[in-house]
């Protein structure tokens, strides 16, 4: 079952528990939505850890905007030098372009990034292209975008047998 059907199936055990304990307040609904999290988890495990993974990501993106937020300003309010703007090819293991959209997206999101396009490579392989205020070194920019956002993306978006199969 795929996430997307198992978290139909948590909203519509939310809907039916709210319409049993005739409750409209937020709290029921809350109290709804867990017990429901919790039989749909037991039903599909894989459901359960993706969308812990996938709130994992929402909070580490907020607190890469944060960081990069404050590396921007110290390098807007500080010494010009600082400033060494680059583009990188980043080869991506993320295959759907829901992935490749999320990716793109949560780059641009993050103060001092931007994506610029998407292409393939020689092998191909989805290429994505991104500008960095702070290049310094490419390799160290292309590692942690890998290692620090596809990897977590893979994580929520895909079965866990389904990235063992494409590693």
């Amino acid at each position: 079952m795929k996430m997307w059907q198992s978290f139909g199936i948590n909203i519509l055990l939310t809907l039916t528990w709210g319409l049993l304990q005739g409750t409209t307040s937020l709290l029921g609904f809350v109290i709804g939505f867990i017990i429901s999290f919790l039989v749909t988890w037991l039903a599909n495990p894989s459901y359960g850890t993706r969308s812990l993974r996938t709130v994992a990501f929402i909070f580490f993106v907020v607190w890469q905007i944060i960081l990069s937020a404050l590396r921007v300003t110290r390098v807007i309010l500080g010494r010009k030098e600082l400033v060494q703007p680059g583009i990188v090819a980043i080869p991506l293991r993320l295959r759907g372009s829901a992935e490749v959209l999320i990716l793109a997206s949560v780059i641009t999101l993050t103060p001092g990034t931007i994506s610029v396009e998407t292409g393939t490579d020689a092998e191909g392989r989805v290429v994505l292209f991104v500008h960095a205020l702070e290049m310094g070194d490419p390799t160290a920019v292309r590692d942690a975008i890998q290692q620090d956002f596809e990897t977590r993306i893979l994580g929520f978006m895909r079965d866990p047998a389904d990235i063992a199969r494409h590693a």
